[in-house]
C-alpha cells in the first residue's frame, strides 16, 4: 500500500482538515495504520494528534518514550539528506563514525551500508534489541550517551571521532557540552536538534540568541546550521522546528585559548555574565568580582555580556582569576 493524502473541508469551523496516511509497505491488512491529523487555519498548521498504533514494518514498531525525549525520524528524503553530509573514515569502513541515539535505525540503515564498521550508542533497551535484530553486524553500545568516555572510545578506535545523531530534545544541551569538553577527541559532529538551540549555537554577538552555548560552541568549534527540518518528518510530531547542525571542532585553537584558563573558571565568568544579560557588566558581574576581590577592566564596565565576542570572555577570565 502506498501513502495517500485527502482534504476534508469543514465550513462551519472555517478549517481544512488534511488527513495524511503514512507511506508504508506491508501484507497484513489487519494492522492499524499510523496516521496524523493536521488542521490548517489562516495559513497556520496545528498538529492535533499523532497516532503510532500499527506495526507496518519492524523498524516502526516502537512507540517513542517521552521520558527519553524521543522523536523518531520518519521521512526518507530527510534521512538521505542528513546522511549525505557524513563523509569520514571511509577507508576503514567508518570505524570512527559514531551514531548517538539511533532509535529505530532510520539513519543507521543508510549509514551502515556505507560504514559497516560504525558504532551506535543507545540507552533504550527496546531499540537496542531492535538494532541487534535488524543489523546483526552493527556494534551497539547500550548506555546513556552522557556517560560515554569519549577519550577512551576515540583511543580504542584509533583517533578522533565523527558523531552523528538525531538528538533527544530534553538532553541536547548536556550532550553538546559533553562533546565540547572532549573536543580533542572528536573531529566533528553532525546533529539534529531544536532550531532554537541551533540558533543559539551559531548566534553572533549583539543578537538575542547569543549566550552561554554560543560562547562555548564557538570557542571550541566552527558551527554551521545546514538546514531546517519541519515537524512533519518526525513521529510523534513535535511542536517545534528542528535543524541539522555541523560542528567542526578545533582542538588546537581551544588549547591555545585555554592555556591559562580552566573550563571551570570560564564557566563561572560566562554564566554569571549572562544571568543578567541586559545589565551592564559592572552590575551583572558584581557577585563574582566581589568574591574574587577584583575590579572589572574599565573597558568592560559599561558593556553588556551579549556585546562581547567569545574570545573576550577568555581574556576576562584570565584577568579576574589572576592569570594576566
Amino acid at each position: 500500500m502506498s501513502g495517500y493524502h485527502n482534504n476534508v473541508v469543514l465550513p462551519a469551523f472555517g478549517m481544512m482538515i488534511h488527513f495524511q496516511l503514512l507511506r508504508t509497505s506491508f501484507v497484513n491488512h489487519n494492522v492499524k495504520l499510523a496516521y496524523s491529523w493536521i488542521v490548517k487555519k489562516q495559513n497556520k498548521t496545528l498538529h492535533i494528534t499523532s497516532c503510532q498504533q500499527g506495526r507496518p514494518d519492524r523498524n516502526r514498531s516502537l512507540l517513542a518514550k517521552q521520558s527519553l525525549g524521543q522523536n523518531f525520524l520518519y521521512d526518507d528524503n530527510y534521512v538521505q539528506k542528513i546522511c549525505s553530509q557524513v563523509d569520514f573514515d571511509v577507508e576503514n569502513g567508518g570505524k570512527r563514525v559514531i551514531e548517538v541515539g539511533p532509535g529505530l535505525g532510520a539513519l543507521t540503515r543508510v549509514l551502515h551500508e556505507r560504514y559497516p564498521n560504525m558504532t551506535t550508542i543507545e540507552i533504550d533497551t527496546r531499540a537496542v534489541d531492535h538494532l541487534h535484530s535488524k543489523f546483526p553486524q552493527l556494534r551497539v553500545i547500550h548506555q546513556d550517551v552522557l556517560r560515554t568516555d569519549w577519550k577512551a572510545l576515540a583511543e580504542s578506535l584509533g583517533g578522533p571521532l565523527a558523531i552523528v545523531g538525531n538528538l533527544p530534545y530534553n538532553i541536547t544541551t548536556p550532550i553538546l557540552f559533553s562533546l565540547i569538553k572532549n573536543c580533542s577527541h572528536i573531529d566533528h559532529a553532525i546533529l539534529t536538534m531544536q532550531l532554537e538551540v541551533a540558533l543559539r549555537i551559531t548566534a553572533k554577538p549583539r543578537s538575542k540568541d547569543f549566550g552561554v552555548l554560543s560562547v562555548f560552541s564557538q570557542l571550541h568549534s566552527r558551527p554551521s546550521l545546514l538546514f531546517h527540518l519541519p515537524p512533519s518528518v518526525f513521529r510523534p510530531i513535535p511542536e517545534v522546528t528542528s535543524a541539522l547542525v555541523r560542528l567542526d571542532f578545533q582542538p588546537k585553537k581551544a588549547l591555545e585559548l585555554f592555556k591559562h584558563v580552566s573550563m571551570e573558571e570560564l564557566t563561572q565568568v560566562v554564566r554569571t555574565a549572562f544571568q543578567q544579560r541586559r545589565k551592564r557588566m559592572s552590575n551583572s558581574m558584581k557577585s563574582l568580582t566581589d568574591r574574587l576581590q577584583k575590579e572589572l577592566p574599565e573597558d568592560m564596565k559599561g558593556r553588556r555580556a551579549e556585546e562581547l565576542k567569545p574570545e573576550d570572555f577568555v581574556q576576562l577570565t584570565e584577568y579576574l582569576f589572576g592569570h594576566r
